[in-house]
């Protein structure tokens, strides 16, 4: 193989695996500030019933 385009390709590859962790992160990220945000919904549903959201 071509020196040249052996770098090329492995600049392809690099690139791709540094986007497909990219996606992957995000994705994590955004689940886990999903979740954080259900959690306060409920615990603000608690204190509006006048609950401990502790005690969920």
């Amino acid at each position: 193989m071509d020196p040249v385009l052996g770098t090329v390709v492995a600049s392809f590859i690099a690139a791709t695996a540094s986007i497909t962790i990219a996606i992957t992160t995000s994705r994590k990220s955004a689940a886990m500030l999903e979740k954080e945000d259900k959690i306060r919904r409920q615990a603000k549903k608690f204190t509006e019933l006048g609950e401990d959201p502790d005690d969920a």
